[in-house]
């Protein structure tokens, strides 16, 4: 009788390495699934921060409103030349001599300090 019996019917150890395998691919399957739903909601809130980053950029009103100033060390001789010489060219717009200085000088500035790979 036990010949008889003997590999039909299944054993605890099958049953259990069956379950172990079914409720492994359960837990995949959930992981799959709410990876899914986690990029698709990270997908929605870029798009969302992406259509408000498309705004358009500040445009001031008028030409003389300043946007930035800025940091210069109190005694500086180079801030001390520029605002002497951005002085005159105010004073005397038309002073071809003064805005050649004053331009050369800010040219001066950007190739000493500039960063040399733009």
């Amino acid at each position: 009788m036990n010949t008889i019996l003997r590999g039909t019917a299944t054993s605890r150890t099958r049953i259990l390495t069956r379950m172990i395998a079914s409720a492994t691919a359960m837990r995949t399957f959930r992981t799959s699934i709410i990876g899914t739903v986690t990029d698709g909601l990270r997908a929605l809130a870029i798009a969302s921060f992406a259509t408000a980053a498309c705004a358009a950029p500040y445009v001031p009103k008028d030409d003389a409103t300043v946007l930035e100033r800025l940091p210069v060390r109190p005694g500086d001789p180079i801030a001390r030349e520029l605002r002497q010489l951005r002085a005159e060219l105010t004073a005397n717009p038309r002073k071809r001599e003064t805005a050649v200085r004053l331009a050369e000088r800010y040219f001066e500035l950007a190739t000493s300090e500039g960063d040399p790979r733009t």
